[in-house]
């Protein structure tokens, strides 16, 4: 059995029969509900003490135990040995973990069982992820939504100073809630049933948010939520990566053409003449973002998160498309011009086609803006001569044009 020291300061009322704890140990907080027959539900309970114990008693008899993680299983014993009638309650994946480090566990109900002693006071979703599920809760009365290891929150004045540096750089302030990398692995491949927790999550508009780790913060609910989860996507699993290559994060059926389209764009460079190895390569990457890009932008789900940027996003998008030409230029060695020009060309399309005061013009404007460039630069292409317009379509038909035309609707 596990037994680590608490100190317990006072048990804090947040919310009308909702409490927390603030010193449980390795700062792991305590939420403790009291249910309507009198009863306590508590969440992440540490271990059973004489003072914990002498605390819970001032409000209610301890009724439910809620385990998040395998240290906080193994320490049931000692509630079940001290407290008459208290039931156990934790995900397979813990109680298995609990069990393979040789820790003896009480009974132990699934919270996909759960029963009606606190289901009308307290709704639970679940999403499981590579031998792991998590687990959140909504407090009903107070719509307080209770977090265990999918999000930790920091108070703004515990922002590391690189982190506030970057902030003042992008303009951007720094996320004050997050998912550590360790919990985000766990659901590596598996984000689509953790993308439909976090959409529930978010559509039940909670209150505040209580999580297990950090910060207990006073910021609206969406903020923390929007920036701890960001990562999900509220559509599915795309990697972080190619999120931030997308501009988006695409589910279903967008998801699968934007993949497709990457991806032939990736064998199409690859079979392309190149007078390396590497140039190949390099010319297969490019040419995988802008098909895969062209198909992303296409999407008005994708233009209409573009729109949620800020400055800096567009402008880390277009120094991003400047090593487009560049690439193409080390790849079929073309000269430094025609990189500099191609892509000044494609600036100052991009801009024309934003300010253009008639929608209607702006699309031809960008398709004249496309063949001029290819004819203009393909007498000093040493490669595919078409590269350069597909180049234009991307960054001046598509994103300027589509993101106009949303504005406009």
């Amino acid at each position: 059995m596990v037994s680590n020291p608490v100190t317990v300061d006072i048990l804090t009322p947040i919310a009308p029969d909702l409490f927390v704890l603030q010193s449980s140990p390795e700062d792991v907080r305590t939420t403790v509900v009291r249910l309507p027959d009198g009863g306590l539900w508590v969440h992440a309970p540490p271990a059973w003490s004489p003072a914990l114990h002498e605390v819970l008693s001032t409000v209610g008899a301890v009724a439910h135990l809620v385990a998040v993680t395998p240290e906080q299983a193994a320490q049931l014993n000692s509630w079940v040995a001290q407290v008459d009638g208290v039931r156990c309650w934790a995900a397979a994946s813990v109680v298995d973990a609990t069990l393979d480090a040789g820790h003896p566990m009480p009974p132990v109900s699934p919270l996909d069982a759960r029963a009606d002693w606190w289901s009308h006071t307290i709704e639970c979703r679940t999403a499981r992820g590579n031998a792991h599920e998590e687990a959140l809760f909504l407090h009903l009365p107070s719509r307080a939504l209770i977090v265990g290891g999918l999000l930790e929150t920091r108070h703004p004045g515990a922002v590391p100073g690189l982190v506030q540096w970057t902030a003042r750089v992008t303009g951007r302030p720094p996320a004050l809630a997050g998912t550590p990398v360790s919990m985000q692995l766990r659901f590596f491949g598996q984000r689509r049933t953790l993308a439909s927790l976090v959409r529930w999550a978010r559509s039940t508009e909670p209150s505040r948010v209580v999580p297990m780790r950090g910060a207990l913060l006073d910021a609206p609910s969406d903020l923390l939520l929007g920036a701890g989860w960001e990562w999900v996507g509220a559509d599915g699993p795309i990697p972080p990566m190619m999120r931030f290559a997308l501009g988006a994060n695409p589910g279903g059926a967008v998801a699968f053409f934007v993949a497709l389209a990457t991806v032939s764009g990736l064998l199409l460079g690859l079979e392309l003449p190149a007078p390396s190895g590497i140039s190949r390569f390099a010319t297969a990457l490019v040419m995988a973002d802008i098909l895969g890009g062209l198909v992303a932008m296409a999407s008005p789900e994708t233009r209409r998160w573009w729109r949620t940027r800020g400055r800096a996003w567009i402008a880390g998008s277009l120094g991003i498309h400047v090593m487009h030409p560049l690439a193409l230029v080390a790849a079929h060695d073309g000269s430094v011009g025609w990189a500099l020009g191609l892509w000044m060309l494609a600036m100052v399309g991009g801009m024309l086609v934003w300010l253009w005061p008639d929608r209607r013009g702006a699309l031809p404007l960008a398709m004249f803006l496309v063949g001029f460039g290819t004819i203009f630069f393909s007498a000093d292409a040493a490669g595919p001569v078409w590269f350069a317009s597909v180049y234009l379509l991307k960054l001046v038909g598509c994103f300027s044009y589509g993101t106009r035309a949303d504005l406009e609707e």
